[in-house]
């Protein structure tokens, strides 16, 4: 049986008939994949029309602003939606379509208590916390493909306060406290160098491998399950920062855990730190934000004094001790 050659063999991009229904194009794997990028926007025209009302009320001043789209992601129990993100002067807007209406969220960087930068492979995102300028706490979750996260460098730096760093401290004589201090992993070293940031002063780190308890026995084999991630906490002059492995990471041959989590958070929105030990036999690192915000680290007991100087050290720097 003879075919016509455009029964086998479809151009993409080409519609496809089908029981007289015209089809959409199907999508190479590479068209497919950048749907999943952030993607920059560098002018009126290249914003989608649905969010050109928000941009022509900024105040700002005619300049076109640092801004970013990032993509849909289909989900039942965690669907991300297409948002616009932004930064003028200090603010950060993140503005979002729901039920057809813009749904905008602003923060001065300054409000911003905790920053959480994620990267598992090709999915990444970011976490922001913090009070709106409505008064109200917020969280924030933007999702992207991994391969444009770059782009949302300038935005970290701001919530991060980069630009505000000194310059007259040496880089590389900071990176080499990592040297001699406990960092679990290759790994976890080279993560915690990129978290620094320059003119940064490291004063102190603590570690904690990934924790498990044993759920039940079976003929002589323990079945585990994983308590906490492992993760390497540091204290600089201004920031605290958490290392972690992410629980839906997978593992190499060696246990090593792909990608991995930054947590930064500012050292003046820290109100209190408490170190409490739990009825499970493990200690708990609770610091707490405002306004009822907190982040909870687990150690092992074993841990107990380099977690106590740890947690003096972190006192100490608070602004209001």
């Amino acid at each position: 049986m003879m075919h016509s050659p455009n029964t086998l063999f479809q151009l993409v991009g080409d519609p496809v008939e089908s029981r007289g229904k015209i089809e959409p194009p199907v999508m190479s794997a590479a068209e497919q994949t950048r749907l999943s990028w952030a993607r920059p926007v560098r002018s009126a025209e290249e914003l989608p029309k649905a969010y050109r009302p928000f941009i022509d009320a900024l105040p700002t001043e005619g300049a076109f602003p640092y801004a970013m789209i990032t993509p849909t992601f289909a989900g039942f129990l965690r669907r991300e939606t297409e948002k616009l993100v932004c930064s003028v002067g200090d603010h950060l807007y993140v503005v979002e379509k729901v039920k057809g209406e813009l749904n905008t969220t602003s923060y001065a960087f300054e409000d911003i208590h905790y920053l959480e930068v994620g990267a598992v492979l090709l999915s990444a995102w970011l976490q922001i916390r913090g009070r709106a300028d409505d008064g109200i706490s917020a969280v924030t979750r933007l999702k992207f493909n991994a391969v444009s996260e770059r782009l949302f460098t300038p935005f970290i730096g701001k919530i991060r306060g980069a630009a505000d760093y000194p310059s007259a401290i040496d880089r590389e004589t900071e990176l080499k406290k990592f040297d001699s201090a406990d960092m679990l992993t290759f790994k976890f070293k080279n993560y915690a160098r990129r978290s620094i940031l320059p003119g940064a002063h490291i004063n102190a780190v603590v570690s904690q491998p990934e924790i498990h308890k044993t759920v039940v026995k079976v003929l002589g084999h323990a079945f585990q399950r994983t308590i906490a991630m492992s993760h390497v906490l540091i204290l600089t002059d201004r920031e605290l920062i958490i290392v972690h492995d992410d629980q839906d990471s997978p593992k190499w041959r060696d246990d090593t855990r792909y990608g991995g989590v930054w947590n930064y958070v500012p050292l003046n929105k820290i109100a209190a730190v408490d170190l409490t030990e739990q009825a499970t036999g493990l200690l708990a690192l609770t610091v707490q934000l405002p306004p009822n915000d907190h982040v909870d680290v687990l150690f092992l007991l074993d841990r107990r004094a380099e977690l106590e100087r740890f947690v003096l050290q972190l006192k100490s720097c608070l602004p209001n001790p």
